[in-house]
């Protein structure tokens, strides 16, 4: 077969399957399949393969149309200025990720000798690059995943910088070594009910390791800076690469407290509401172990989360056990820590109207009302006993009227808004927060 019609199948197999370069992906696997240059391959699309060379492109290309990325059947990735080594135990390296290079550059440009950690190694591209930059630098590579490391060393061989570099299995919390001039990191920082809106090529092959962290995207990210904070000397630096949404001030987050046992659609209708009329980005449910001022024991945290995930499918909604990793016994424990762990997130505090007919009965409330910002859904027939709350009496210089509702995202604790909820008759109970 004549190197052009196989490509022509294979592009035709390809887009039927809907992957999004299917020409360019079927030139790239014809190159691996005949082992010469795209170039060679476009030069001479007239010349005939034979069975084997051609049974094995079909193979290829039949990879690539159940979504594996073109960096895992070609088993290299070109990132920075190199090419690395790389299969599925390690995280495609990305573009974006050689901002980091950048950045450390830039930092110790007139450094001529530093001692620095990569946390998180995985291939050994941001550290190998930074070695290459640098020929007085000196590395050091931690990895949980012992296949990750075996791929770092291959690279590091490759490369020739065997005599530059350190590699250990670890886990961030448990390495200890010395002090280090500069640590870089790209930990997991997707939300875990996030992987599943991810492309099938990523969560289909790549590591969910190096994708998952956490119920809030943020519990590895915690860990590498709070470890970092023992690592690195005093005039070091720290470099994480995260999510656009995981540190700017004006990211609005949500956070809707209650037992939600069971979550139902009461819960996703006000959710939903409260993004609309507070411009939120998002909305935390913040599941509570028990509510002092009813009886009944809720279900297990497992069991509840598994129900809202097949309820939910709105991205921006998403769940918290926060209550749950700590021992917080009241709201305002848990809002003390969020606030002293996320001092740029911009919070606001969701809550129904029967929860704030008894607000002032929580422990430390006043500092609740002091230092976060309320979003209130209430229904036209409780408005008024709302109104006459303790609260709304207390705070009352402090409330910005409904249409101006979306104004709260961008005001000063004290500050509070109370919205209708009349597109659904929703009981007391559809909203159960935390006291």
């Amino acid at each position: 077969m004549r190197v052009d019609s196989a490509i022509n199948q294979a592009c035709l197999e390809l887009k039927k399957n809907k992957i999004q370069s299917p020409l360019l992906d079927s030139e790239i696997l014809m190159s691996k399949a005949i082992k010469k240059k795209r170039e060679y391959v476009l030069l001479n699309l007239e010349k005939e393969i034979n069975q084997n060379i051609y049974d094995y492109y079909k193979k290829l290309v039949r990879e690539r149309s159940k979504g594996k990325p073109i960096a895992y059947i070609l088993g290299k990735k070109a990132f920075w200025k190199y090419e690395f080594e790389i299969n599925q135990n390690v995280l495609i390296p990305r573009p974006d990720t050689e901002l980091i290079i950048e950045e450390v550059l830039k930092i110790f440009k007139f450094k001529n000798k530093i001692n620095f950690l990569d946390i998180g190694t995985g291939s050994g591209c941001i550290l190998l690059s930074i070695l290459k930059e640098k020929k007085n630098f000196f590395g050091t590579g931690i990895d949980i995943s012992k296949e990750s490391l075996k791929i770092c060393k291959i690279n590091t061989k490759k490369l020739g910088l065997k005599n530059r570099v350190n590699l250990f299995k670890s886990d961030i919390d448990n390495f200890i070594n010395h002090k280090y001039d500069l640590i870089i990191s790209n930990p997991p920082y997707i939300n875990k009910f996030d992987l599943r809106y991810l492309g099938r090529e990523v969560i289909n092959f790549e590591p969910k390791l190096a994708l998952d962290g956490g119920l809030e995207g943020l519990s590895e990210i915690r860990k590498v800076i709070v470890k970092s904070s023992e690592l690195v000397k005093k005039k070091g630096k720290l470099i994480l690469e995260i999510a656009f949404n995981q540190y700017a001030i004006n990211y609005t987050v949500g956070l809707l407290g209650g037992s939600f046992n069971p979550p139902h659609h009461g819960h996703v209708h006000i959710s939903k509401l409260a993004i609309r009329r507070f411009g939120l980005s998002e909305i935390f449910w913040i599941y509570t172990k028990k509510n002092p001022l009813k009886r009944n024991i809720p279900e297990s945290i497992e069991n509840r989360l598994k129900k809202s995930i097949k309820l939910v499918s709105d991205p921006r909604i998403k769940f918290s056990d926060i209550e749950f990793n700590n021992d917080f016994n009241y709201s305002v424990e848990m809002l003390k820590y969020l606030k002293r762990k996320n001092s740029r997130t911009n919070f606001i505090w969701i809550m129904g109207e029967d929860n704030l007919l008894t607000f002032h009965l929580w422990k430390n409330w006043q500092w609740i009302a002091n230092n976060y910002k309320i979003g209130v859904l209430a229904r036209d027939s409780t408005r008024s006993a709302v109104n006459s709350s303790v609260f709304a009496s207390r705070f009352k210089h402090f409330r910005l009227h409904s249409r101006n509702s979306l104004a709260l995202m961008s005001a000063r604790a004290p500050a509070w808004c109370l919205v209708n909820t009349k597109k659904q008759n929703l009981s007391s109970t559809d909203l159960r927060s935390n006291v």
